[in-house]
Order: C-alpha cells, then sequence, then structure tokens
C-alpha cells in the first residue's frame, strides 16, 4: 500500500496510489499526470475495471469557488 509522488518517467508523474485488499482479493486506485493529462485507474486483482481520462487543459484551468 502506497501513498506519494513517484515519476513513472519523464512524462508521467504518479500522483496517489492506494491498495486496498479484502480476503485475499486486491483493489487498486490510481491517479497519474502526464504530457496528455490526468488517468484515474480502478484495478481488481490487477484487472482494470475502469478508467477515466482528462485533457491537460481542462485540468489545469480549473477553477474551484467556495
Amino acid at each position: 500500500m502506497g501513498i506519494g509522488f513517484s515519476s513513472t518517467d519523464e512524462t508521467q508523474m504518479q500522483m496517489f496510489e492506494k491498495k486496498l485488499t479484502n480476503h485475499g482479493h486486491t483493489t487498486k486506485f490510481s491517479v497519474t499526470e502526464g504530457g496528455e493529462g490526468w488517468e484515474v485507474r480502478v484495478e481488481e486483482d490487477s484487472r482494470l475495471v475502469r478508467r477515466a481520462t482528462t485533457p491537460t487543459g481542462i485540468a489545469s484551468s480549473a477553477q474551484y469557488r467556495r
């Protein structure tokens, strides 16, 4: 299990990763920032079950308001 920042190569940065294990099954959540934008992945027992991407322009121009 890990939470942190690591560089997978020069164009991608692992922003978040969390592994949960229950009764021998593992669910992994990860968020990666790369040249193409953001990628969010959910894997169950090393099998990709969900993947979503956001273009860089949308992610970097987002504004948050209270």
